[in-house]
């Protein structure tokens, strides 16, 4: 197994059509399907997507799809864990 192999960028892509729930470190949480990240940079891109501010009254808002920056993750959630 390469030393690449053990990398989150290499479970991400492997996790692809997977539901996430992104939290971000402002405390937004992004919800969605995984459908693309970038290995080196985590950028990440959801579709059907769900976005979730935190300490405001305003009602989720809804998007077909959204970019998530990597450097802006401060965690992600799995629904289903992928089985290697």
């Amino acid at each position: 197994m390469s030393k690449n192999s053990l990398t989150l960028g290499y479970f991400l892509q492997y996790s692809l059509d997977s539901r996430v729930v992104i939290e971000l470190k402002d405390e937004t949480a992004v919800e969605g399907i995984l459908s693309n990240c970038d290995s080196k940079t985590l950028n990440i891109e959801l579709i059907d997507a769900v976005l979730y501010r935190r300490r405001t009254q305003s009602p989720p808002l809804r998007s077909p799809s959204i970019f998530v920056k990597g450097r802006n993750i401060r965690f992600i959630h799995f629904e289903d864990y992928p089985v290697f």
